[in-house]
Protein backbone atom coordinates (compact mmCIF):
# COMPACT_ATOMS: atom_id res chain seq x y z
CA UNK A 1 0.00 0.00 0.00
CA UNK A 2 2.80 2.42 0.84
CA UNK A 3 4.57 1.75 -2.46
CA UNK A 4 1.34 2.42 -4.35
CA UNK A 5 0.81 5.69 -2.51
CA UNK A 6 4.41 6.75 -3.12
CA UNK A 7 4.05 5.88 -6.80
CA UNK A 8 0.82 7.89 -6.99
CA UNK A 9 2.48 10.84 -5.22
CA UNK A 10 5.49 10.62 -7.56
CA UNK A 11 3.19 10.55 -10.57
CA UNK A 12 1.25 13.61 -9.31
CA UNK A 13 4.54 15.44 -8.59
CA UNK A 14 5.77 14.55 -12.07
CA UNK A 15 2.54 15.90 -13.58
CA UNK A 16 2.87 19.07 -11.52
CA UNK A 17 6.48 19.60 -12.69
CA UNK A 18 5.48 18.94 -16.30
CA UNK A 19 2.58 21.38 -15.96
CA UNK A 20 4.88 24.05 -14.51
CA UNK A 21 7.37 23.55 -17.32
CA UNK A 22 4.65 23.73 -19.93
CA UNK A 23 3.29 26.81 -18.15
CA UNK A 24 6.66 28.51 -18.58
CA UNK A 25 6.59 27.58 -22.29
CA UNK A 26 3.04 28.95 -22.54
CA UNK A 27 4.09 32.20 -20.88
CA UNK A 28 6.88 32.68 -23.40
CA UNK A 29 4.48 31.88 -26.24
CA UNK A 30 1.95 34.40 -24.92
CA UNK A 31 4.59 37.10 -24.85
CA UNK A 32 5.61 36.24 -28.40
CA UNK A 33 2.08 36.16 -29.85
CA UNK A 34 0.79 38.99 -27.71
CA UNK A 35 -1.76 39.15 -24.97
CA UNK A 36 -4.38 40.74 -27.17
CA UNK A 37 -6.57 37.64 -26.81
CA UNK A 38 -7.08 37.97 -23.06
CA UNK A 39 -9.20 41.11 -22.89
CA UNK A 40 -11.83 39.93 -25.39
CA UNK A 41 -11.96 36.53 -23.70
CA UNK A 42 -12.47 38.06 -20.27
CA UNK A 43 -15.17 40.36 -21.69
CA UNK A 44 -16.88 37.36 -23.26
CA UNK A 45 -16.66 35.37 -20.04
CA UNK A 46 -18.22 38.26 -18.13
CA UNK A 47 -21.02 38.66 -20.68
CA UNK A 48 -21.89 34.97 -20.43
CA UNK A 49 -21.87 35.16 -16.63
CA UNK A 50 -24.25 38.14 -16.66
CA UNK A 51 -26.84 36.55 -18.95
CA UNK A 52 -29.41 34.65 -16.89
CA UNK A 53 -30.04 32.18 -19.70
CA UNK A 54 -26.77 30.36 -18.98
CA UNK A 55 -27.31 30.09 -15.19
CA UNK A 56 -29.02 26.68 -15.33
CA UNK A 57 -26.35 25.03 -17.52
CA UNK A 58 -24.00 23.90 -14.71
CA UNK A 59 -26.85 22.05 -12.98
CA UNK A 60 -28.13 20.51 -16.21
CA UNK A 61 -24.70 19.33 -17.32
CA UNK A 62 -23.76 17.94 -13.90
CA UNK A 63 -26.81 15.65 -14.00
CA UNK A 64 -25.87 14.11 -17.36
CA UNK A 65 -24.50 10.56 -17.45
CA UNK A 66 -20.70 10.33 -17.47
CA UNK A 67 -18.70 7.87 -19.57
CA UNK A 68 -15.09 7.37 -20.66
CA UNK A 69 -13.56 7.48 -24.11
CA UNK A 70 -10.15 5.92 -24.74
CA UNK A 71 -9.87 4.99 -21.02
CA UNK A 72 -8.70 8.54 -20.24
CA UNK A 73 -11.14 11.20 -21.37
CA UNK A 74 -14.33 11.72 -19.39
CA UNK A 75 -17.47 12.74 -21.27
CA UNK A 76 -21.08 13.49 -20.39
CA UNK A 77 -24.15 12.89 -22.54
CA UNK A 78 -25.17 16.52 -23.03
CA UNK A 79 -26.13 16.61 -26.70
CA UNK A 80 -29.75 17.66 -26.23
CA UNK A 81 -28.88 20.44 -23.77
CA UNK A 82 -25.90 21.78 -25.72
CA UNK A 83 -27.73 21.74 -29.06
CA UNK A 84 -30.65 23.72 -27.60
CA UNK A 85 -31.04 26.88 -29.74
CA UNK A 86 -31.95 28.93 -26.65
CA UNK A 87 -28.34 28.46 -25.44
CA UNK A 88 -26.54 28.02 -28.73
CA UNK A 89 -27.98 31.17 -30.34
CA UNK A 90 -26.92 33.71 -27.70
CA UNK A 91 -23.52 32.07 -27.21
CA UNK A 92 -22.85 32.08 -30.96
CA UNK A 93 -23.88 35.74 -31.21
CA UNK A 94 -21.53 36.74 -28.38
CA UNK A 95 -18.63 34.62 -29.65
CA UNK A 96 -19.01 35.86 -33.23
CA UNK A 97 -19.05 39.49 -32.06
CA UNK A 98 -15.95 38.96 -29.91
CA UNK A 99 -14.09 37.25 -32.75
CA UNK A 100 -15.03 39.93 -35.31
CA UNK A 101 -14.42 42.99 -33.14
CA UNK A 102 -11.19 41.80 -31.55
CA UNK A 103 -9.31 41.23 -34.82
CA UNK A 104 -8.02 37.89 -33.53
CA UNK A 105 -8.30 35.97 -36.79
CA UNK A 106 -5.77 33.17 -36.67
CA UNK A 107 -4.99 33.85 -33.00
CA UNK A 108 -8.21 32.65 -31.40
CA UNK A 109 -9.55 29.80 -33.52
CA UNK A 110 -12.21 28.40 -31.20
CA UNK A 111 -14.21 29.60 -28.21
CA UNK A 112 -15.81 27.16 -25.78
CA UNK A 113 -18.17 27.48 -22.86
CA UNK A 114 -17.72 24.72 -20.26
CA UNK A 115 -20.17 25.18 -17.37
CA UNK A 116 -19.30 22.91 -14.43
CA UNK A 117 -16.19 21.96 -16.43
CA UNK A 118 -18.20 20.29 -19.23
CA UNK A 119 -17.63 21.59 -22.77
CA UNK A 120 -21.06 22.53 -24.09
CA UNK A 121 -21.09 25.49 -26.47
CA UNK A 122 -18.50 26.10 -29.19
CA UNK A 123 -17.83 28.75 -31.79
CA UNK A 124 -17.06 27.99 -34.48
CA UNK A 125 -17.89 24.32 -34.29
CA UNK A 126 -15.92 23.79 -37.49
CA UNK A 127 -13.28 26.37 -38.45
CA UNK A 128 -12.08 26.47 -42.05
CA UNK A 129 -11.20 30.17 -42.12
CA UNK A 130 -8.04 30.12 -40.01
CA UNK A 131 -6.36 27.18 -41.76
CA UNK A 132 -4.90 26.49 -45.15
CA UNK A 133 -3.91 23.47 -47.19
CA UNK A 134 -7.25 21.77 -46.71
CA UNK A 135 -6.88 21.70 -42.91
CA UNK A 136 -9.65 22.70 -40.57
CA UNK A 137 -10.49 22.44 -36.88
CA UNK A 138 -13.63 20.43 -36.15
CA UNK A 139 -14.37 20.87 -32.45
CA UNK A 140 -17.76 19.16 -32.34
CA UNK A 141 -16.26 16.02 -30.79
CA UNK A 142 -15.35 18.12 -27.73
CA UNK A 143 -19.00 18.64 -26.79
CA UNK A 144 -19.61 16.82 -23.52
CA UNK A 145 -15.90 16.61 -22.60
CA UNK A 146 -15.86 16.60 -18.79
CA UNK A 147 -12.66 18.55 -18.20
CA UNK A 148 -12.67 18.20 -14.43
CA UNK A 149 -12.99 14.40 -14.41
CA UNK A 150 -10.59 13.91 -17.31
CA UNK A 151 -7.61 11.68 -16.45
CA UNK A 152 -5.27 13.44 -18.90
CA UNK A 153 -3.30 16.61 -18.18
CA UNK A 154 -6.38 18.63 -19.17
CA UNK A 155 -8.10 17.48 -15.98
CA UNK A 156 -5.09 18.53 -13.93
CA UNK A 157 -5.11 22.05 -15.39
CA UNK A 158 -8.83 22.49 -14.84
CA UNK A 159 -8.74 21.18 -11.26
CA UNK A 160 -5.82 23.51 -10.43
CA UNK A 161 -7.64 26.49 -11.97
CA UNK A 162 -10.81 25.63 -10.03
CA UNK A 163 -8.84 25.45 -6.75
CA UNK A 164 -7.32 28.90 -7.25
CA UNK A 165 -10.24 30.57 -9.04
CA UNK A 166 -7.79 31.78 -11.67
CA UNK A 167 -7.56 31.31 -15.40
CA UNK A 168 -5.49 28.44 -16.72
CA UNK A 169 -3.28 28.41 -19.79
CA UNK A 170 -2.44 24.99 -21.16
CA UNK A 171 0.18 24.53 -23.81
CA UNK A 172 1.86 24.98 -26.10
CA UNK A 173 0.19 21.89 -27.54
CA UNK A 174 0.13 20.33 -30.96
CA UNK A 175 -3.48 19.92 -32.05
CA UNK A 176 -4.15 16.81 -34.10
CA UNK A 177 -7.29 15.92 -35.98
CA UNK A 178 -7.67 12.72 -37.96
CA UNK A 179 -3.94 12.13 -37.30
CA UNK A 180 -3.07 15.39 -39.11
CA UNK A 181 -1.34 18.29 -37.42
CA UNK A 182 -3.74 21.24 -37.41
CA UNK A 183 -1.80 23.60 -35.15
CA UNK A 184 1.85 23.30 -34.16
CA UNK A 185 1.76 25.48 -31.02
CA UNK A 186 -1.73 26.00 -29.61
CA UNK A 187 -2.61 27.54 -26.30
CA UNK A 188 -5.80 26.61 -24.52
CA UNK A 189 -6.96 29.37 -22.23
CA UNK A 190 -9.61 28.44 -19.65
CA UNK A 191 -11.36 31.40 -18.06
Amino acid sequence: LTAVLLLANDREESRRNTALSLGDDASRMLLNTGTEAFLPLFVMAQMVRLLDIFDILPQELSKANIFEKDNFSAFRDVTSTCNDPSYLGPFTDIALAVMEMSDLKGVVVNLQLAPAGVVCLLYPQVNYEDFSGGLHLDSRSAIGHDLINDKTSTGFYIREAAKTGRSAVQGPLTLLQDDKKVLEEALIIRI
